[in-house]
């Protein structure tokens, strides 16, 4: 193989969405890319990462099928080829002929769903690449299905602390003598003694925001009335694809009376203003397999309450970095609110180990050496 840094790398994305997945690949292009690689990328759909990608240095090179009979003509260009989710594999369907250097990251742990949405999705793909990368190793486990492959290797998903770093830096103020949280808080329209509960993510039925509105409610009858209506509750990620969704949320919202408390957003660049303002953060998924939204508030160092589905306590570990629940337990999650409200010293203590976590075993330096150690093998 050619000198290292001299290889041409393809980057095959399924969209360019505000979504962990994709933000998570064009992370990981950028590293490739400041490290002195040449990185194209193309994708199936367009969306505000394109910008990004050409401020990285980047060429974005939009298709309309994976299928393009033009496409064998530009993959050959290359020396390795990532592929971003298991959406994409009829990329690697089409073009695996070509014997290119394959990595192929696996984020999904709905396996059979996809099976059962594209037949030609054939176990016998995984072997014809070069190596199948699988975020966690409860995701990985579900495509080994108790045999082994080789080419199979967990990488957990990194956080550029340095990007968070950024932000808080470029949010100093020393001439105004207020905490940074109370800043963001008034900048949105919140008095600073408002408590925030956030969930933050694409709103749909996987992630379990309608399930969150019901633990709000039960929470409502388990806390005094002043006290409740002092929270707020935020679901940050609404989007037009997913109206019936989104409209049953606020239905509930309406008939439960909770409009003054839960506020329904949508999805916005400026996500890591919701994070500084938090003062918990839940994830509330059915399916997730190593959630990006997890990592982000463990570099904000807030108490995280969480489903215990695949990856997650890969991330967070129940009592030390954050709660853990059965996904859809309404009356658990409500119960783990009120014990992270109630309890300033054990909210403090989980947000801190997060953090800490986060730096030791999750961030962006460690997760792009591995894949650097990749393109190394033969």
């Amino acid at each position: 193989m050619k000198e290292l840094r001299k290889i041409k790398i393809l980057f095959v994305s399924h969209n360019l969405e505000l979504e962990g997945a994709p933000k998570s690949f064009f992370i990981l292009a950028k590293g490739f890319k400041k490290k002195g690689f040449d990185v194209d990328v193309i994708s199936l759909k367009p969306g505000p990462l394109k910008v990004k990608y050409n401020e990285s240095g980047m060429n974005v090179i939009k298709i309309d099928s994976f299928r393009d009979k033009f496409l064998i003509d530009v993959v050959s260009k290359y020396d390795a080829i990532f592929v971003n989710t298991i959406s994409a594999y009829s990329f690697i369907k089409e073009l695996y002929f070509l014997n290119k250097k394959i990595i192929w990251i696996i984020r999904e742990s709905e396996l059979y769903e996809y099976k059962n949405k594209f037949l030609d999705l054939t176990d016998d793909l995984f072997d014809k690449v070069f190596k199948v990368v699988f975020v966690s190793n409860a995701t990985r486990s579900l495509y080994e299905n108790g045999k082994v492959h080789d080419n199979f290797k967990t990488i957990y998903n990194g956080f550029e602390i340095a990007d968070y770093e950024k932000y808080k830096k470029s949010h100093e103020d020393v001439s105004v003598n207020i905490f940074l949280k109370d800043k963001i808080k008034k900048k949105y329209g919140f008095e600073i003694y408002t408590r925030i509960v956030s969930i933050i993510g694409t709103v749909c039925s996987r992630k379990g925001q309608l399930e969150f509105c019901q633990a709000i409610a039960v929470l409502r009858t388990m806390l005094p009335e002043k006290y409740f209506n002092n929270l707020r509750f935020l679901i940050i990620g609404a989007q037009d694809k997913e109206i019936p969704y989104v409209n049953k949320i606020s239905e509930f919202i309406e008939e439960n009376d909770l409009s003054r408390n839960i506020k329904l957003l949508k999805e916005t660049s400026k996500i890591y203003d919701y994070y500084e303002m938090s003062d918990i953060f839940v994830c509330n998924s059915y399916i997730e397999s190593f959630p990006r939204v997890v990592l982000e508030a463990m570099a904000f160092s807030l108490p995280i309450i969480a489903t215990k589905i695949y990856g997650i306590p890969e991330q967070i570990r129940n009592k030390k970095e954050g709660l853990l629940i059965n996904a859809g337990d309404v009356n658990a999650l409500a119960e783990q609110m009120m014990l992270v409200l109630n309890d300033a010293d054990m909210a403090r203590t989980l947000g801190e180990n997060a953090n800490i976590r986060l730096k030791d075993d999750f961030s962006n330096e460690k997760t792009f050496s591995s894949y650097l150690k990749l393109l190394e093998d033969d």
